[in-house]
């Protein structure tokens, strides 16, 4: 029966509609096939394209990651660096004050004496600022000491100028006694801030 179908088809005589159907149906599910694999194969390159840039993300993320953890560190230490070197740089400015008033033996030697003076000044205040710029970085416990330090480093200032103006202009050494009390106290201050920040 195939055979005879096949060599009427080929006359030009038409097939039986009940075997068009089933040829057109069997053309329809190979159409959906085909579909179904060209979608499948489309999701798979989709998927293999998103993959590195996942993949690439991941990485990316990773690194920052690490890179993060890594400058945190760094900064901590270096703030700890500063911390150390900043108060180290204060207690002996203070110290220096008597040092100077001790050189002054005649009048003319005050230019020296508020010279030297203003240097120490100078020098205090940029420790002033570096303390500041600690306690702007710091928190918790770190960032309290760091404050602690720059009000003791603004005392040892005032207190510095202090002993400046009753050596040099005032004369009264009373005066002079009570600032480098309060000189003695700054150190103090100082101190106890650094052992706090070592400790947060």
């Amino acid at each position: 029966m195939t055979h005879v179908t096949r060599n009427l088809g080929a006359v030009g005589i038409a097939s039986p509609p009940s075997q068009r159907g089933a040829i057109a149906a069997r053309s329809a599910t190979r159409s959906q096939i085909q579909a179904r694999y060209l979608a499948a194969r489309d999701r798979h390159r989709h998927g293999l394209g998103l993959r590195p840039i996942l993949i690439g993300a991941l990485a990316i993320a990773t690194v920052a990651t690490i890179a993060f953890l890594f400058l945190r560190g760094g900064n901590d230490a270096a703030a700890a660096g500063d911390f150390a070197t900043t108060h180290d740089r204060v207690v002996a400015d203070v110290h220096n004050v008597p040092v100077a008033a001790g050189k002054v033996q005649r009048q003319l030697q005050l230019d020296e004496f508020n010279h030297a003076i203003n240097g120490l000044l100078n020098d205090m205040g940029l420790q002033r600022d570096v303390f500041r710029t600690i306690a702007r970085d710091a928190h918790g416990t770190s960032r309290v000491a760091a404050l602690r330090a720059v009000r003791a480093t603004v005392t040892a200032i005032d207190a510095t100028d202090d002993f400046r103006r009753a050596i040099a202009f005032s004369r009264k050494l009373t005066n002079a006694q009570i600032a480098r009390r309060r000189l003695h106290a700054a150190v103090s201050e100082l101190d106890a801030a650094a052992r706090a920040w070592a400790k947060a």
